[in-house]
């Protein structure tokens, strides 16, 4: 039966009225509130102003909330009381973080230590305890209580630390909750040095971990555990070990899925198989967060229900649950934020008080931000967060402007058999409209950190939610349950859900990689969600939503690629690694050529780094050595982007690396060239290749068993050469087949920064006539190997000499060989005249 046009609404709260729970004009000030806090910590946190200008704000807000305060009530404009609350709250948000981050106490680690590497005994307490896949290394997070030269010189600290183990011995026994005292060497994180990438040293600043190290020797000590105050540790040892016990009775790959899910345990997770989850859009089912909570805590309330417990008995033991299941889980923003929100809803029914959705989030917030500012910087803060309220703001309005369109009262209809049908179509719709607003919610933060774009995330959150639901009941019965047809009737569900993950991510539609979206792009789809939110019941029709809302969307994938910086000449990058070298090349049209691939385990630094950079695939790679430092990032990277032609060179007897590259590029049908060229090659766009070898004139193999090739590049005004540096008789032979491919703008030298640079590299840098010098790779400084000292040889010679792992990434811009910037501590900065 349909609806007349003039028919009255059937709910008393009209869509978007204040009487509607979750709209805009609804009374909240605690939302504002807390929304003020967290813009007082993203404030400090991107202009990190000094003590006096923090104290003169805060005065200046106390003292317009006073004057506000004494204004007659009868003449004070209306939301002034509520603005300058807010302008007071921002304050404090901003001297909160501040304090959190860099007004540290005077007994910090950070205080006490240098910044540069320095031995010094600690004692402390093990809050989190993580291994590698292959069980190989550890990493520790430990909250100090003492720290001296000696042990019998300790005095006590704070702070924390990060310190990276071999997981054998002592290490094996270490996990949450362990005290320990460590002879360990302790330095500052080293900060971001690929533009675009991810700056690990701000992402452990912002979990309090001001200093890394390793221990030294074999001075760990075991000293007990955490008393019983710390049963928050206890419970996440508590979890580590289920997750160990899982593993052994099933199987560290069958279990790594289950482990996950329900304990929060991710390091055994296949890395492919997370590549999978971000590109099918389903990377939040891996966080502990509401999902997971409420179906554990709705299990637990229906139990309690069957057995004969009380609503109110129920409810305790749910909020109990909740608060023991968060810190098993691992005390993370996305589950403190669920078990929360759970104990509020549950407390606020209980004292028969009306619940605002958006101001239980708002209280939720404030608790988490203002014990621990950093986490509005956590990637599953603002996932947790934004889905929960795009969930609360977003889709409501688009049920009532579903409704507004159809015009068909549902919960009018009595006849059984239109009945059941519009059931199933208003569960399909809610099921539609849910996964569409929290997709819409999160795509910023995915974009953003992880950098990847689902094109099916709606449509697959509809298969993969429900999926994971019967994978983490399932999980849990093998859990308990342990080897037996029980068991792995429960291990059907986890194996499924990976399985359908991993056959959907290998549709090359499924996801994009996608620059990091501008602050611009952010703020204008910002402005269509909360215009989706107040517009709910008036404006935000359902012609205008299909309309509006992919637009946005589609704006905020593609904006990264449209707006982004544009390159108006060939420029060339060289890239500080933690470990290997490589170098990019970008031309004007969109190109992008790669020299050398990285160390072992930088693949993905080094393709989060070109897709940051909105290069999706390289023209052109090139290894020029089979080495680690050449080679050990090329196998992953190839299968993160994709590579249309390849450059590598000979060898007589190929490594693991090299045999495994390039079966790589078969598979993919990349062509591939061993070798040095015989001829030049050109482009793309105004670039001219130049390739040639250290072999004897007679193509006898060096005495490593393989070639390293020299590689020239030149555009208009500027050359570059990538010279190996193996030995003085591989300096010969290239000088003697290198000729005038030699000279260049630009020297990079590379193959000798672990030892020392023999005496004929000066004899290479004389024949270049290179104005700079660009040598060094890895943790050792070119400056402390031994032989030959390039860094006097060149203030002798009026040259510039830099070094990556010194200076940071290095970038000649623009086509200009003396315009060299580097890149540190989140800026590009000028270097040279």
């Amino acid at each position: 039966m349909r609806e007349d046009a003039d028919l009255p609404a059937v709910s008393g709260r009209a869509p978007g009225s204040a009487l509607d729970p979750s709209s805009f004009r609804r009374r909240r000030p605690l939302f504002w509130l807390t929304l003020a806090f967290v813009s007082g910590v993203v404030l400090d946190d991107a202009f990190r102003p000094s003590r006096t200008a923090i104290g003169g704000f805060c005065a200046a807000a106390a003292l317009a909330m006073l004057a506000t305060l004494l204004w007659p009530k009868g003449k004070r404009p209306a939301g002034l009381l509520l603005g300058t609350a807010a302008v007071l709250v921002a304050a404090g948000g901003l001297l909160r973080h501040a304090q959190e981050s860099r007004f540290l106490a005077a007994d910090d680690v950070a205080c006490r230590t240098p910044a540069g590497p320095a031995t010094v005994w600690v004692e402390g307490t093990v809050c989190d305890a993580r291994r590698s896949s292959s069980g190989e290394r550890a990493w520790w997070v430990v909250e100090l209580d003492a720290l001296g030269s000696s042990p019998e010189e300790m005095s006590s600290a704070a702070g924390r630390i990060q310190l990276g183990v071999a997981g054998e011995g002592v290490a094996r026994e270490v996990a949450e909750g362990s005290r320990v005292r460590v002879f360990a060497r302790l330095e500052q994180p080293a900060s971001a040095t690929l533009p675009s990438g991810f700056d690990h040293a701000a992402w452990l600043e912002r979990q309090g971990v001001r200093r890394v190290g390793v221990p030294v020797g074999e001075e760990i000590r075991l000293l007990g555990c955490a008393g019983v105050r710390r049963v928050d540790l206890w419970l996440r040892r508590l979890s580590g070990q289920w997750a160990a016990r899982n593993s052994e009775r099933w199987g560290a790959e069958r279990a790594a899925l289950a482990n996950a899910l329900i304990l929060g345990r991710r390091e055994a997770l296949d890395p492919a198989d997370r590549q999978a989850f971000r590109n099918l859009g389903t990377a939040h089912l891996l966080s502990i967060s509401g999902l997971h909570l409420h179906l554990l805590a709705a299990a637990v309330w229906w139990a309690l229900a069957g057995l004969g417990c009380s609503r109110r008995r129920a409810g305790w033991a749910v909020i109990l649950f909740s608060i023991a299941y968060a810190a098993v889980a691992g005390a993370q923003p996305p589950v403190i934020r669920a078990a929360l929100m759970i104990v509020l809803y549950l407390g606020g029914q209980w004292l028969y008080r009306a619940i605002d959705p958006l101001s239980v989030v708002a209280a939720t917030a404030s608790l988490i931000v203002l014990h621990r500012p950093g986490a509005v910087f956590d990637p599953g803060f603002q996932l947790s967060f934004m889905a929960v309220l795009s969930l609360i703001a977003v889709y409501p309005t688009l049920e009532a402007a579903w409704r507004s369109w159809r015009r068909f009262p549902e919960e009018w209809v009595r006849d059984p058999d239109e009945l059941w049908r519009v059931k199933i179509a208003r569960w399909v719709r809610h099921a539609f409209f849910v996964s569409w607003a929290a997709w819409m919610g999160t795509t910023p933060a995915v974009a953003w950190h992880m950098g990847t774009f689902s094109l099916v995330a709606v449509l697959a959150n509809l298969i993969v939610v429900p999926l994971t639901g019967a994978a983490m009941l399932g999980g849990l019965v093998a859990l308990l349950a342990g080897p037996g047809w029980i068991g792995e009737v429960g291990q059907v569900f986890p194996t499924l859900l990976l399985g359908f993950n991993r056959w959907a991510s290998e549709f090359a539609w499924t996801g994009w990689e996608v620059p990091r979206p501008s602050v611009w792009t952010i703020a204008a789809y910002a402005a269509v969600w909360t215009w989706v939110w107040v517009g709910r019941g008036r404006t935000a029709t359902l012609p205008r939503l299909a309309l509006m809302l992919p637009a946005a969307v589609l704006a905020l994938a593609l904006g990264g690629l449209l707006f982004r910086e544009k390159v108006s000449a060939p420029r060339l990058t060289v890239l500080d690694l933690a470990r290997g070298r490589a170098a990019l090349m970008e031309t004007p049209g969109g190109s992008a050529v790669l020299v050398d691939g990285g160390g072992e385990g930088t693949g993905r630094t080094i393709s989060e780094f070109l897709r940051g950079e909105g290069h999706r695939s390289l023209v052109l790679l090139v290894v020029t050595e089979d080495t680690p430092d050449a080679l050990g990032g090329a196998v992953e990277l190839a299968e993160r982007i994709r590579i249309r032609r390849a450059i590598l060179p000979r060898t007589a007897a190929p490594s693991r690396a090299m045999r495994t590259l390039m079966a790589t590029l078969a598979r993919k049908e990349t062509p591939c060239d061993l070798g040095a060229p015989a001829r030049k090659l050109s482009g793309p766009g105004d670039l001219q290749w130049t390739f040639f070898d250290d072999l004897a004139a007679d193509g006898k193999w060096p005495g490593a068993g393989s070639e390293a090739l020299g590689v020239r590049v030149q555009w208009t005004g500027t050359s570059v050469v990538f010279a190996p540096v193996r030995s003085s008789a591989s300096i010969r032979r290239l000088l003697d087949r290198g000729g005038e491919d030699l000279r260049c703008d630009v020297l990079r030298l590379y193959g000798s920064a672990r030892g020392p640079w023999p005496a004929e590299t000066e004899t290479l840098i004389r024949r270049s006539e290179a104005r700079t010098v660009v040598a060094g790779e890895g943790p050792l400084r070119p400056d402390e190997s031994r032989g030959l000292d390039l860094a006097a040889l060149a203030r002798e010679r009026g040259l510039l000499f830099l070094a990556p792992n010194r200076e940071g990434s290095l970038r000649f811009a623009d086509g200009d060989s003396e315009r060299v910037l580097a890149y540190r501590q989140g800026a590009w900065r000028k270097l040279g005249p």
